[in-house]
């Protein structure tokens, strides 16, 4: 079995070896846009929180945020979404009821963003962090909705797959979300432990392929080699900084010739045609005040 494993993992990587002769994480242009106004694409905008995660996903004139830091730290989300134009959230999305993740909706709420449906991977009365979130969400008329096996978070032409670890653990049976547009991916995941990433690499290689990563819990639990093999990335993202807590995550991921972005540095934004992706990392809100 253990052999039959193996194989099946080399089989994977000579595979995705071939597929990726040509880069397809680019670095932004130095001016404008990287498609046009009559390109269809999706934009994924991981919010410069620090050691918090929230995540914008836009995609055919619709909105979904996932996570949305601490209370505190919304401020911050807040001030990005008003910096890019969203008032309003066609989809909001929780991985798990911790407070670096769930918290934030609730200040989101108080400053007037409208939020149509609230996904959440967890029972409704899982914690205090998830009663007030739903609480709050049910008071301001957004439709509550769990996820189940069925549940289809994909919206505005993109295909969303999400897993989720069968564990009494809160972190290692956080959501785990890929994001498609095209032939380009982008997976989340969230806060799930070293056991997790066996299981994903054992269970679904084939399923957790993408160009762009988000390493789990904020680089605190450095990756396996052999999930980061399946997921074949190019460019990995740490919602944290270069710090001790992350040390090990950052070692493993330079040793395997991979690029690294931070949260601490600033907001990261990447865009996609469906067949490259584009990427960089700048403050949003003093764009736009430059802009003005």
């Amino acid at each position: 079995m253990l052999k039959r494993y193996t194989a099946m993992i080399l089989c994977l990587m000579l595979l995705c070896a071939s597929a990726r002769a040509e880069t397809l994480v680019k670095k932004w242009p130095e001016t404008g846009e990287p498609f046009g106004e009559d390109v269809e694409t999706m934009r994924v905008i991981v919010m410069g929180i620090g050691a918090k995660d929230s995540f914008l996903i836009q995609c055919g004139g619709e909105n979904m945020l996932i996570d949305s830091g601490t209370y505190s730290a919304a401020a911050k989300v807040y001030e990005r979404l008003v910096a890019l134009g969203v008032d309003h959230l066609d989809y909001a999305v929780n991985t798990h009821p911790h407070d670096d993740h769930i918290d934030g909706f609730n200040y989101l709420y108080e400053k007037g963003v409208k939020i149509d449906k609230f996904y959440t991977a967890f029972p409704l009365n899982y914690d205090e962090h998830q009663r007030r979130a739903i609480s709050t969400a049910r008071a301001h008329g957004t439709e509550i909705i769990s996820i189940e096996k069925d549940t289809d978070l994909s919206f505005g032409g993109n295909r969303i797959t999400w897993f989720q670890y069968p564990s009494k653990d809160t972190n290692h049976h956080s959501l785990i979300t890929r994001v498609a547009f095209g032939d380009r991916a982008i997976i989340m995941l969230a806060d799930v432990g070293r056991a997790v990433h066996d299981w994903l690499a054992k269970e679904h290689a084939s399923e957790i392929g993408a160009e762009i990563v988000k390493l789990p819990h904020h680089g605190i639990y450095a990756p396996k080699k052999v999930m980061i093999q399946a997921i074949n990335p190019e460019l990995c993202i740490v919602t944290n900084g270069d710090n001790k807590d992350s040390a090990k995550t950052v070692k493993n991921v330079k040793s395997w010739k991979l690029h690294l972005l931070f949260t601490t540095r600033g907001d990261i934004e990447m865009v996609t045609d469906g067949q490259t992706w584009y990427a960089r990392q700048y403050d949003i809100v003093k764009a736009a005040n430059v802009k003005k």
